[in-house]
C-alpha cells in the first residue's frame, strides 16, 4: 500500500518542479519584447515556446490527480466495510 504522505511528497515535488521551470521562463529572454534596460532598447524577439511550461503544468496536474484519487479512496474505504 502506497501511503498518502508519498503521495502527498509526489505532487508537491511537482509543484516545486513547475515553479523552477515559471522562474526559468519568467527570467529568460523569450519575453516579448525584450526590454533592455542597461542600452535602452525595446527588442520585439517573439520567441514564444511554451512547451516546457505545458509539460510542467501537466505534471503538476498528474501529481494532484493521483493525490485526490488515494485521498478519495482513502474517504470512502471506511464506508465500505473493509
Amino acid at each position: 500500500m502506497i501511503f498518502p504522505v508519498n503521495e502527498i511528497d509526489l505532487a508537491y515535488d511537482a509543484l516545486s518542479m513547475a515553479r523552477g521551470m515559471m522562474e526559468i521562463e519568467l527570467n529568460s529572454a523569450t519575453d516579448n519584447p525584450l526590454v533592455l534596460v542597461d542600452e535602452g532598447a525595446i527588442v520585439s524577439v517573439g520567441n514564444f515556446d511554451t512547451t516546457s511550461l505545458a509539460m510542467a503544468f501537466d505534471y503538476v496536474r498528474l501529481g494532484i490527480a493521483h493525490a485526490a484519487q488515494v485521498a478519495n479512496e482513502r474517504a470512502q474505504k471506511p464506508g465500505t466495510g473493509h
